[in-house]
């Protein structure tokens, strides 16, 4: 079952991510050296969820979706550039989700966006904190990824 989303200017997220994205993430990434982020784009009504890393993920949907004649929307976000891309396209790759170059779904598409949600709220919990920013945020990405089979069970 889908949350409720929001759409504006072409992008759909959940009311959360509207809330980090207007107020808290921008004003603390400000004080933080975050890096880009890994994004997750989603056909509407589809499968096939690009992941990505871009440091202005709007724009790159821009792009996107010039070469897709299916609308796509950005599901998820997750603080990080691409390495930790990388560690998702390794890990849905294993899984058997990988559909070609950096497309995914292959039946998974509803684990992929939980764990990328499980990990974009742990990172805005230690954005909230407001202590060890950068290494906390690259350890919601560890302990998510590690953690994957009891997050999504």
């Amino acid at each position: 079952m889908r949350a409720a989303t929001i759409e504006r200017n072409g992008v759909v997220l959940e009311q959360w991510q509207w809330d980090a994205l207007d107020v808290e993430l921008p004003r603390k990434l400000r004080h933080a050296a975050t890096g880009p982020f890994v994004y997750f784009a989603q056909e509407v009504d589809g499968e096939a969820i690009k992941i990505g890393t871009a440091s202005e993920p709007w724009a790159r949907l821009v792009g996107l979706q010039t070469g897709n004649p299916r609308k796509l929307e950005i599901r998820q976000l997750v603080v990080g550039g691409a390495p930790v891309e990388t560690r998702f396209h390794r890990l849905w790759t294993r899984k058997g989700a990988l559909i070609r170059d950096e497309w995914f779904g292959n039946g998974h598409h509803d684990s992929i966006l939980a764990l990328a949600k499980h990990i974009a709220q742990a990172q805005l919990d230690v954005l909230d904190a407001g202590r060890l920013v950068e290494a906390g945020l690259a350890r919601c990405v560890d302990d998510g990824l590690r953690n994957h089979r009891a997050i999504l069970a």
